[in-house]
């Protein structure tokens, strides 16, 4: 009797937990396997120096201990933090890749890296990190800078307090661990093959549905900007445009047919002999043409480099490394197609409109130049004219 009783209390103690559970929620055997990481979710974010340091953001890039290949293409690559945190990531055992323009800022001396390149052609502005080169297998983790920031003293972030502009204006993007497109870039970066014969290069047909990069070695960047502006005019569309320089013809024949639906932003380097004809054309056709003017004793330049595009049926934001020049489709530069993003597309024209505040117009700008050109004439000391005898010009 006793002994059928502990075998119904022994029974009860341990069938219990399981009583009025699916057979799932019973009690399993333990899982001896550890359980895999899923990917983390890919963030995409402008990036500006109202609110970035840019070198700083190299520096925690580099920084990251989960990434161990990176390579990067910096025209300008002298920020002394980014430069020891870039080497501190070699010493510790990573794959650090580096092609550097022919800049006289840049001292290869002060690299500590697995590869290193000087190439004059090279004009991006590009850092890549991976959790492991593409050679070894995927990466779940990864980071992609790109934009129109070199990594250098002039792109601190802005001080709001301190009237005038202090720093180059600049805009890029920052994405974490969206793998397909850094990946990609990383391995764009990384094979440096050589540019292509313009006749040789393609024209992107389309604006493209997915996050896409694109290079000036087999693509004509310029001449597919132009296409985008003209379907823009066709469809009533509206286009917001920064570059340094500009001396882009059929560029600017494209936005003119925008008219007033175009807005562009330019430094005021870019009024050369090449450059004033083509933005003075723009803004006859009531093309909002704007010019940034530094305060006195500012080495500021507006360097950011990049294109927004609305219409009915899309929202396109294009982050540039290069300007609207002839030369930039010439030098290796890149541009980020970011279709779609409406967060992304909103932030950059709040950009656009802080950095509009610190120029003036084409009309305005003109006739500064005139009278620094005209100063500087009156300013120029007259040579002297020594008078020649008659016997001298017969010894000559």
């Amino acid at each position: 009797m006793k002994k059928n009783l502990l075998i119904h209390l022994f029974f009860i103690v341990f069938a219990a937990p399981s009583f009025g559970m699916e057979p799932k929620q019973a009690i399993q055997p333990a899982n001896t396997k550890s359980p895999q990481a899923s990917p983390a979710k890919p963030r995409i974010r402008l990036t500006s120096n109202f609110t970035e340091n840019y070198p700083d953001l190299v520096k925690t890039t580099y920084e990251n201990k989960n990434l161990k290949s990176f390579t990067a293409e910096q025209f300008v690559f002298s920020q002394n933090k980014a430069i020891e945190s870039m080497n501190a990531a070699t010493e510790r055992g990573a794959n650090v890749y580096l092609t550097v323009g022919a800049h006289g800022q840049n001292k290869p001396t002060q690299y500590k890296t697995t590869t290193f390149k000087r190439d004059p052609e090279i004009h991006g502005k590009i850092t890549v990190g991976l959790e492991q080169s593409p050679s070894k297998g995927p990466s779940k983790k990864g980071t992609l800078l790109f934009g129109s920031a070199n990594t250098t003293n002039m792109v601190w972030k802005h001080n709001p307090n301190k009237p005038g502009a202090q720093f180059n204006f600049e805009s890029g993007i920052e994405i974490k661990d969206d793998m397909d497109i850094i990946t990609d870039t990383y391995k764009m970066i990384k094979s440096q093959s050589p540019m292509k014969p313009k006749a040789e290069k393609k024209t992107i047909p389309t604006t493209p549905k997915k996050l896409s990069l694109y290079s000036s070695k087999d693509t004509n960047l310029n001449e597919s900007l132009a296409l985008r502006f003209n379907n823009a005019a066709e469809k009533g569309g509206k286009a917001w445009i920064r570059s340094m320089t500009f001396n882009d013809s059929e560029i600017a024949d494209e936005l003119s047919k925008l008219g007033p639906n175009a807005e562009i932003i330019v430094d005021d380097s870019a009024l050369t002999k090449k450059g004033i004809p083509l933005l003075q054309k723009m803004h006859d056709a009531n093309v909002s043409v704007n010019i940034f003017n530094p305060k006195t004793g500012s080495r500021a330049k507006q360097h950011a480099k990049d294109v927004i595009i609305e219409t009915s049926d899309k929202k396109t934001y294009i982050s540039s490394t290069g300007n609207l020049t002839n030369q930039s489709d010439e030098q290796r530069n890149y541009q980020l197609y970011v279709p779609q993003n409406k967060k992304l597309v909103r932030e950059a024209k709040e950009d656009f409109e802080k950095v509009k505040k610190e120029t003036i117009s084409l009309p305005k700008a003109l006739e500064l130049k005139k009278q620094e050109q005209e100063r500087k004439r009156k300013a120029k000391p007259k040579k002297s004219k020594a008078i020649v005898t008659k016997k001298q010009k017969t010894q000559k």
